[in-house]
């Protein structure tokens, strides 16, 4: 059989769960707990942990390898596959969660695969300490085994798409911000010294800018993002059309302009970035906002109408939102209460006209 030839699906497949881990023991057992009944086997591929790790790995029955860090997550992520002995791998992380209705799921999903079908997106929903939903974005974390996958990239690692993927209504939930602050910062430090360092190697890709401006916008540290963000953009102009995946910078950047109280500039960087993706629903949120505190109450509207219009879209049609990472798509309820608020205000002025025209 060639690498890329897609094996003959059996009656009843069986599933590597592939993760690597330092120092995890914190987030490590709500992760497993969630896979234990649902994978033929737990690979764990350990970089240096020093607390409990090793041991709650193997209270799961996980399969234990001992890999120094080398400052390279696509290899370590890559060792690991390679351990897989099962048909299908599910790629997660000790800071995710496979959903109780997703467990509940998984073989039935995998059992109705069609045969030319390689590899599966998962919704991946990013939750902050509170349980609410910051972001979501589409992952392709369930793929065949012996097909040649593998991850690229030291730092932010891709996984290397082979035959055809699909959507499913499979969900992991991401507990990043489920941190001290200490080993929050140690994380942000570390993600960006290796950032800056992939930024001098390869001065001409957008991507170690891009996920430059990221981490820093998540830290609120808004002249960075907005920095990095800017050399993200020149270089993207040297590639002509804008990759989808980029789109994100629109975003982050508006929403640092809008942070700082560079209102126009957020709303220009808003329209610049749906030019080029009408359906970015982040960006018509923002802008929403911007008319609202304004007090360009219709232009508010319309952009909140359009915001729950896309919303429906994305809700409905899950494979719409292809890989795009929204923020804000599970912010309904705060668009509602702002055209409550639009209504309110409109209804002011429009008394207060009255009574001066009395």
């Amino acid at each position: 059989m060639g690498a890329d030839q897609a094996p003959v699906p059996k009656q009843h497949a069986t599933v590597s769960a592939c993760m690597m881990v330092k120092d995890e023991e914190e987030l490590l057992p709500r992760c497993l707990e969630s896979i234990k009944d649902v994978a033929d086997e737990i690979i764990v591929v350990d970089t240096g942990s020093t607390d409990r790790t090793i041991e709650i790995a193997g209270s799961y029955g996980a399969k234990v390898y001992h890999h120094p860090w080398e400052n390279d997550f696509s290899k370590h992520r890559n060792q690991s596959i390679s351990y897989a002995t099962s048909d299908w791998i599910l790629i997660i992380d000790a800071d995710e969660e496979l959903s109780p209705e997703s467990g509940l799921q998984l073989r039935q999903t995998i059992s109705a695969v069609p045969p030319e079908v390689s590899y599966l997106y998962f919704r991946v929903e990013d939750k902050n300490v509170s349980g609410r939903v910051m972001s979501v974005m589409h992952s392709p974390r369930l793929f065949r085994n012996h097909m040649g996958f593998k991850y690229k990239n030291f730092i932010h690692n891709e996984l290397e798409l082979k035959g055809r993927g699909d959507t499913s209504n499979l969900v992991l939930f991401h507990y990043g911000y489920h941190l001290s602050p200490e080993k929050m910062k140690a994380k942000f430090e570390r993600t960006t010294q290796l950032l800056k360092k992939r930024l001098e190697e390869e001065p001409e890709r957008p991507e170690p800018p891009f996920f430059l401006c990221k981490s820093y916008g998540m830290e609120k540290l808004n002249a960075e993002a907005i920095y990095y963000g800017l050399i993200t953009r020149q270089k993207l102009e040297k590639l002509g059309d804008v990759p989808t995946f980029f789109v994100e910078i629109f975003y982050i950047m508006a929403l640092s302009f809008y942070r700082m109280k560079m209102h126009t500039l957020a709303e220009a960087t808003c329209l610049e970035g749906l030019k080029l993706f009408p359906q970015y629903i982040d960006l018509c949120f923002i802008l929403s906002d911007i008319c609202r505190v304004s007090g360009r109450f219709q232009e508010a509207v319309n952009h909140a109408q359009q915001y729950l219009k896309l919303r429906q879209l994305f809700m409905s049609n899950p494979e719409q939102k292809k890989s795009l990472v929204f923020y804000t798509l599970d912010y309904q309820e705060q668009v509602m209460s702002g055209l409550n608020e639009i209504r309110e205000a409109a209804a002011s002025k429009q008394t207060a006209m009255s009574g001066n025209n009395a």
